[in-house]
């Protein structure tokens, strides 16, 4: 699983896999996150994949993180996990952290009857285009 990334994407210097509870609450349920509502959110969590469940450490899982790893930095493994990765460590945590963040707030708001206000589409394109928060993920082709 984790060489799959590696193989796909030679620019990833990090993959963290991990269960953090409101994340992998996610991957167990039929939920989408947003990547709409504050900067890390817009940044970490642009691309974001799913993988549908296989047993850990099979052939199959490795083959199917394979298969996204290119469209994604990060991966919900359903009824598993989560994958993140990035270019550092450092950066693949933060990535992390802010899954972990977002996720809690979805299900936390869905529990409040709240909706959560999103940024207008052109407006996250704006910001990762031109904000200069960080330079504007390069994704591979």
């Amino acid at each position: 699983m984790h060489r799959a990334i590696y193989e796909q994407r030679p620019e990833i210097g990090a993959v963290l896999h991990a269960s953090p509870f409101y994340s992998t609450l996610v991957a167990c349920a039929d939920l989408s996150i947003p990547a709409d509502l504050f900067i890390e959110d817009m940044y970490y969590l642009e691309r974001v994949g799913h993988v549908g469940y296989f047993h850990a450490g099979s052939r199959e899982l490795g083959e199917a993180v394979y298969e996204q790893a290119r469209q994604a930095n990060i991966l919900f493994l359903d009824n598993h996990g989560v994958l993140v990765y990035d270019t550092s460590i450092q950066e693949a945590l933060m990535g992390l952290q802010t899954l972990e963040m977002v996720s809690r707030m979805t299900i936390t708001a869905r529990g409040a009857g709240l909706e959560l206000r999103s940024l207008p589409v052109s407006m996250v394109a704006d910001f990762l285009e031109n904000s200069g928060y960080r330079p504007r993920r390069e994704w591979p082709k």
